[in-house]
C-alpha cells in the first residue's frame, strides 16, 4: 500500500518538474505582486494585486484581484481578474476578462475583452478585430478592421475601418464614430445615431430573435437553472462526504489560501495548464502510460475539490464579516460558500470568470499543502 500512498507526492514532483524545460517562464506570485524588470521570457504572475511595467519580450500571463498592466509586452497577454486595466503596448493579441476591464493602449493585432463592464479608450488602438462582450460595453478608441460586440449596452464612438456587428438590448453611436464599413444590429429598439456620427457603408437592423427561437431560450433558461441547482447539490453533497471522512483537510489547506493567496492562484494555473501537458509527455513512453492516467485523474479530483476548498474560504470571509470576526463551523462555511460561489457562476458575461478563479485558488492551495506536507515529512524518512 506504501506506492499507493506515495502517487500524490510523485504526480506533483512530475507536475513541477516536467513541463519547466518544455514551457520556459518566470512566475511571480504573493499578495501584491510588482514586476517591473525587463527580460527576454514569458512571464506568469498572479497575487491579490499585480502591476506590471517591466519590459517583457515575450508573453505575460496574468490573474488576480485587480490586474494592471503599464509595461510593454512583445508577444500576447493573457489576463483575468476583477478589474484588469492594460494600459501598456502588447504586440500581438490581448485576450481579458474581469468584472471591469479597460485597454487603453495598443494592441498590435486581436482584442477579445469580456466583463461586467468593458471600455476601449481613446487612446487604444487594436491592429485587426476587437471582439468585446459584456453587461456595459464602450468603444471608443480605433480598430484596424472589423468589430464584433454583445452585451447589455453598447456605445461606439471611435473608428472603424471594417464593419461593426452588435448583438444588445440598447446600441448608441456617438457623434464621433466614424465606421468605414456597415454597421449591423440587433437590439430591442433602433440604434441611438447622434448626430455627425459617420458609417459609410449603411446601418442594417436584423431580428434579434428569429421565430419559434423565443420557447428554445426560454427552455434554456430553465436548464440553466437547473444545471446551477444540480451543481450546487453535488458540491454539497461532495463537500459534506470528504469534510467527515477527511476533517482535518480544510484546516490545512484553508491555512495556506489564508498565508499565501496570491502564491495558491500562481500555483493553481500554473497546476491547471501543465498537468495535461505533463500527461502528454508521460504517454510518450509505454510505462509512463499508468502514471499519465493517474496524473489526469487526479487533476481532475482535485479541479472539481479546488471548487469545494474556494467556497470553503469564501464561506468563511462572509460568516467572519456577518458574526464580527467569530470562527464559524465548518458545515456553515460549507454551506455558505457553496451557495454564494454558485450564485456567482449563474451571473452572466463574469460568471465564467468566477469560476476560473476558484478553481485555479482551491487547486494551488491543495497541491501547495501536499507538497509542503512531503516536504515536511523528507526528513523523517531518511532516518
Amino acid at each position: 500500500m506504501r506506492p499507493l500512498r506515495n502517487t500524490g507526492p510523485l504526480a506533483l514532483l512530475l507536475l513541477l518538474l516536467l513541463p519547466w524545460p518544455v514551457f520556459a517562464f518566470i512566475p511571480r506570485g504573493g499578495e501584491n505582486v510588482a514586476f517591473s524588470e525587463t527580460i527576454q521570457d514569458d512571464l506568469y504572475i498572479a497575487g491579490g494585486t499585480v502591476t506590471v511595467t517591466g519590459a517583457v519580450d515575450g508573453d505575460v500571463t496574468a490573474a488576480g484581484g485587480t490586474v494592471t498592466l503599464g509595461g510593454r509586452v512583445s508577444g500576447a497577454l493573457l489576463a483575468a481578474g476583477g478589474t484588469v486595466d492594460i494600459g501598456g503596448s502588447v504586440g500581438r493579441s490581448i485576450r481579458a476578462a474581469g468584472g471591469t476591464v479597460r485597454l487603453g493602449a495598443a494592441a498590435g493585432t486581436d482584442a477579445v475583452l469580456g466583463g461586467g463592464n468593458v471600455t476601449v479608450a481613446d487612446a487604444s488602438r487594436i491592429g485587426r478585430d476587437l471582439v468585446a462582450g459584456g453587461g456595459n460595453v464602450r468603444i471608443a478608441g480605433a480598430v484596424g478592421r472589423n468589430v464584433i460586440a454583445g452585451g447589455g449596452n453598447v456605445v461606439v464612438g471611435g473608428s472603424v475601418k471594417g464593419d461593426v456587428n452588435i448583438q444588445a438590448d440598447r446600441v448608441v453611436v456617438l457623434s464621433t464614430a466614424r465606421i468605414a464599413g456597415r454597421l449591423r444590429y440587433a437590439a430591442s429598439g433602433s440604434a441611438e445615431i447622434q448626430p455627425g456620427a459617420q458609417v459609410s457603408g449603411g446601418v442594417e437592423r436584423v431580428a434579434a430573435v428569429r421565430p419559434g427561437m423565443r420557447g428554445t431560450s426560454a427552455r434554456r433558461s430553465r436548464l440553466r437553472w437547473l444545471w446551477h441547482l444540480g451543481e450546487w447539490l453535488g458540491l454539497m453533497a461532495f463537500g459534506l462526504v470528504v469534510f467527515a471522512l477527511l476533517p482535518r483537510l480544510p484546516g490545512g489547506v484553508l491555512n495556506e489560501i489564508r498565508a499565501r493567496f496570491g502564491a495558491s492562484l500562481l500555483t493553481g494555473f500554473v497546476v491547471l495548464a501543465a498537468a495535461p501537458a505533463a500527461a502528454i509527455v508521460l504517454l510518450i513512453s509505454i510505462a509512463g502510460i499508468p502514471l499519465a492516467v493517474a496524473l489526469l485523474l487526479l487533476w481532475l479530483l482535485t479541479c472539481y475539490s479546488g471548487q469545494l476548498v474556494a467556497a470553503t474560504w469564501l464561506g468563511e470571509r462572509v460568516l467572519r464579516a456577518l458574526r464580527g470576526g467569530s470562527a464559524p463551523s465548518v458545515s456553515w462555511t460549507l454551506v455558505v460558500g457553496v451557495t454564494v460561489l454558485v450564485i456567482l457562476y449563474a451571473v452572466p458575461f463574469v460568471g465564467w470568470l468566477v469560476r476560473l478563479l476558484a478553481v485555479m485558488t482551491g487547486l494551488g492551495a491543495i497541491w501547495l499543502t501536499v507538497w509542503r506536507s512531503t516536504r515536511s515529512q523528507a526528513p523523517s524518512a531518511t532516518v
